[in-house]
């Protein structure tokens, strides 16, 4: 059986252009999986029909939709901690779903909603939505941490955590071969097994 994978489009007519489409990314850090101890960072976008976003189970959506763009690039410079590299992939993230947002809104997809970007790190996450100011071992991230937690509450993106797993862009962190690799090329292609 033939199924089909990435990204499918609609034919174009007249009311097309009154069909919202809803971006999603995804972004993941692989941290010291370099041998010079540099990690891996991968960020990935999918488009929904913007009519689906309110369906009951969101992975289900998520994992049947093609990635469009995935983008996966060694750490310029070692990073010290996890946390800082999950926080640097989702600046990453959230800059592509400025720039893509901005692709779809020419296109007359404006995004009505902020746009999901899923992670899997939850320390990561608290940083990036409501650090509070009360560790201080994470001041050098600072600039990161304000301008992500900005973009937060102007409604830009609304960081959302996705197990491991199931995350799409994971696939282009990890070293995977065989079965794994397959499973992620599938799940990333937007066909589940």
């Amino acid at each position: 059986m033939l199924l089909k994978r990435g990204l499918v489009l609609r034919a174009g007519d007249k009311d097309s252009a009154n069909i919202i489409v809803k971006l999603q990314g995804y972004a993941d850090y692989a941290h010291a999986c370099h041998f010079n101890g540099r990690g891996q960072f991968t960020t990935c976008f999918n488009l929904v029909d913007g009519a689906a976003q309110t369906v009951i189970d969101p992975l289900r959506r998520v994992l049947t939709t093609g990635m469009f763009w995935l983008k996966s690039w060694m750490a310029p410079s070692a990073v010290l901690a996890s946390t800082e590299g999950e926080a640097t992939v989702i600046v990453e993230c959230v800059k592509d779903a400025i720039l893509l947002g901005g692709c779809l809104e020419e296109m007359h997809q404006t995004q009505l909603k902020p746009i999901p970007i899923y992670n899997d790190n939850q320390s990561a996450i608290t940083l990036a939505t409501r650090y509070s100011g009360n560790h201080r071992r994470v001041r050098y991230m600072l600039p990161k941490i304000n301008w992500l937690m900005e973009k937060s509450k102007a409604g830009i993106y609304e960081l959302l955590y996705m197990f491991t797993k199931l995350l799409p862009s994971d696939f282009g962190t990890k070293r995977l071969s065989g079965t794994p690799f397959k499973e992620g090329c599938n799940r990333t292609m937007g066909e589940v097994s």
